[in-house]
């Protein structure tokens, strides 16, 4: 059993409700509040919080000593009930404090380079269970993600190639069986370079769709490097099994490269340096919902991303808010879809120099907030906000609702195409280059409540 001892005391301490207000005349948190401030009683605990995980009323926090020779790391559950977020547990130590995940009543972690899983039952936690990948060309990787509903788990891999510089790159799939993981095929990148290495830079999975993103790695000069042709490869599975790639996506803004994902169909949030691109799958196609961010925004804005239904959060840990205080302690900004993304509220942490929004878990209405290690003080604090009132309804019902020059057409506001312009493009997205989206067929974006999270 991984049943540990408590190697370090995390407490709940209370929000400072005093400076949160003052931020929040700032910048209104909308229907959101912060809930519950977490912290480390170490002093060397430098790497508290730059990692959650949540599932429900359940939460995970990475932390690691990292300044010990080895390091010592911990992965700690807090619950939450009718009093509020339990003081933090220790739940398994040894294990990669900056990437695991939870979903429902079973956590994802990354150990020696091996996944490993461990389930909740009637007595409690269980043991790690690795999980094995068979057959196919890949070899995996460390870096994985988890569906929405916990279904399927994308390991990045690579392939050797002799004609591609640095071999081909790809994704493994694996989905649940019962209480096994079995085989769910692969996806490899149609693409090979012969002058640069091609790189993976993140992965996302959600339900039948997978996004890989891609990029050429050139280095420049000792260890700086320039990312170049950044894509995002959209997969779906069909009812066969089968992987096909259904659309490639380029950063419309020239020179970018996509660094992060967010996916739970039918929408799709690719992150750039400052900016979010966003996407609805609609009518066999995907077509761009708009972009978040901009030349305003600042150039952290989508180092963290998490997409729960119609709910999106997005992080810029170097965000200035303009407050007295010195250094950047960051907002996370959470938007609501009603046929068009609106900023609903943009939450703000109770102290100074903590970097908000490095990477984000949001699930129904709770989301956990993690801190970037590289600012001062140490060891940080993380966060937990809480979502009131009713959930958008992912979906417009009228022209009302959309922004000057835009009309509700099948559920999602748009710029009405010219009538003899029926033209369908031929990638299967209305996300490149300067059209706009033309008339789409219907939106299955009625049921968008049904499709969230159920953990």
């Amino acid at each position: 059993m991984i049943y540990v001892a408590l190697l370090f005391a995390a407490a709940l301490s209370p929000a400072n409700a005093e400076f949160v207000d003052a931020r929040a005349a700032q910048r209104a948190m909308g229907p959101w509040t912060l809930d519950a401030t977490f912290e480390p009683t170490t002093s060397n605990d430098y790497g508290f919080g730059s990692h959650v995980a949540v599932s429900g009323d359940r939460g995970l926090f990475g932390s690691g000593t990292i300044d010990m020779d080895p390091e010592e790391t911990t992965i700690s559950l807090t619950e939450r009930d009718a009093a509020g977020w339990s003081a933090l547990t220790p739940l398994v130590t040894d294990v990669d404090p900056y990437w695991f995940d939870l979903v429902g009543d079973t956590a994802y972690f990354r150990s020696g380079g091996v996944l490993q899983t461990m389930t909740r039952g009637a007595s409690g936690w269980g043991p790690l269970v690795p999980v094995g990948f068979n057959g196919g060309v890949l070899t995996p990787g460390e870096h994985f993600s988890v569906s929405a509903d916990g279904e399927r788990i994308a390991v990045r891999g690579r392939a050797e190639d002799a004609s591609c510089v640095g071999g081909k790159v790809g994704v493994l799939i694996v989905r649940r069986s019962g209480d096994a993981w079995v085989d769910d095929g692969e996806v490899i990148v149609d693409r090979c370079s012969t002058q640069e290495p091609l790189v993976s830079l993140g992965e996302g999975i959600g339900g039948d769709v997978l996004v890989l993103l891609t990029a050429e790695e050139k280095v420049i000069v000792d260890d700086h490097v320039e990312l170049l042709d950044s894509r995002a490869h959209v997969y779906r599975r069909s009812g066969d099994g089968v992987w096909g790639e259904e659309t490639t996506v380029e950063p419309t803004r020239a020179g970018s490269t996509f660094h992060g994902i967010a996916v739970e169909p039918p929408h799709l949030a690719l992150a750039l340096s400052g900016d979010v691109e966003t996407y609805a799958y609609s009518g066999g196609k995907w077509i761009s919902t708009g972009s978040l961010g901009g030349e305003s925004a600042d150039m952290s804005f989508g180092d963290g991303l998490a997409l729960d239904g119609a709910l999106l959060a997005v992080g810029a840990p170097y965000e200035n808010i303009g407050t007295t205080m010195d250094g950047h302690s960051g907002v996370v900004h959470v938007f609501a879809f009603d046929g068009e993304w609106r900023e609903e509220g943009a939450l703000l942490a109770a102290a100074a120099n903590v970097g908000i929004g490095t990477q984000l878990a949001l699930d129904g209405d709770n989301l956990f907030v993690a801190t970037t290690f590289t600012f001062e003080p140490d060891p940080h604090e993380a966060f937990v906000f809480r979502r009131s009132g009713e959930r958008p309804l992912g979906m417009c019902a009228s022209d009302d609702v959309c922004s000057e020059g835009r009309s509700c057409i099948d559920g999602i506001c748009q710029e009405p195409s010219d009538d003899d312009d029926d033209d369908e493009p031929e990638d299967g997205c209305d996300c490149r280059g300067g059209e706009r989206p033309g008339p789409l067929g219907l939106l299955a974006l009625g049921v968008l409540v049904g499709l969230r999270r159920r953990r």
